[in-house]
């Protein structure tokens, strides 16, 4: 079987991005044919080119035609559809605000994903898609690469992480105080703070408190960390 998967990037070690990842090099171990197409390039489509995908640009490189696409954002989606207009697809949203996660709408769209509860609502409840042909898929963790930690939590936390693509160490400043007061060690990791991790199963054991959201929580959550749910939109609960 070939399956080819699209993405508005694969430049970024981010959300989709790293999703794409996870999901093609599973689907290679399994004996599925697999390429990736994206306009933006970048070291994801390297990791992916290193464990065997077809990773192009350029979608006339694409010799011989999948038998499905696994759409992710909606403009390349469009695109990958146009090439292969035989072809069926699903569509994959990732979210509630970003424009690239408006629904492809179109007959060869056999099945929608959603990988959150607000991103099922934008399908259904925003852009009229049949709830029978939309599936809740939710976000994960690989735990042979995010292990329980060997340690149990202090009673009294001494580091901790914000883990991050959104957030600067500006929004950060209130978090940094109250850690502080408290005598937490608090450190940064993300696209700006000019930290990212390629490997984040290797530094989430050593942190007491994460604050994340979405699959960064879910992974610090399966190392065994206290996590606190924090983004650019604001802070929730433990």
């Amino acid at each position: 079987m070939r399956i080819l998967i699209t993405n508005h990037t694969l430049s970024q070690l981010a959300g989709t991005e790293l999703y794409v990842r996870d999901v093609a090099v599973a689907l290679k171990a399994r004996g599925v044919e697999v390429s990736a197409f994206s306009p933006e390039l970048g070291p994801v489509a390297t990791t992916l080119s290193e464990h065997g995908v077809f990773v192009t640009d350029d979608l006339a490189k694409i010799t011989e035609a999948p038998d499905l696409i696994h759409g992710h954002h909606h403009m390349e989606t469009a695109m990958a559809m146009m090439h292969f207009p035989q072809i069926p697809a699903i569509f994959v949203c990732h979210g509630w605000l970003p424009w690239e996660e408006a629904p492809l709408k179109h007959p060869r769209i056999l099945q929608y994903v959603a990988v959150d509860l607000p991103s099922r609502d934008r399908l259904v409840k925003e852009n009229g898609i049949p709830e029978q042909n939309v599936e809740l898929i939710l976000n994960w963790a690989d735990l042979d690469r995010f292990a329980l930690r060997k340690t149990p939590l202090p009673a009294k936390p001494a580091k901790a992480l914000v883990f991050s693509n959104t957030l600067t160490v500006e929004d950060c400043g209130p978090l940094f105080a109250a850690c502080k007061a408290r005598g937490i060690e608090l450190h940064y990791a993300g696209r700006k703070f000019d930290r990212m991790i390629a490997k984040p199963e290797d530094i989430l054991p050593e942190y007491d408190v994460v604050f994340a959201i979405a699959r960064s929580a879910i992974e610090a959550l399966a190392v065994g960390c206290a996590v606190v749910l924090l983004d650019a939109q604001g802070v929730g609960p433990m």
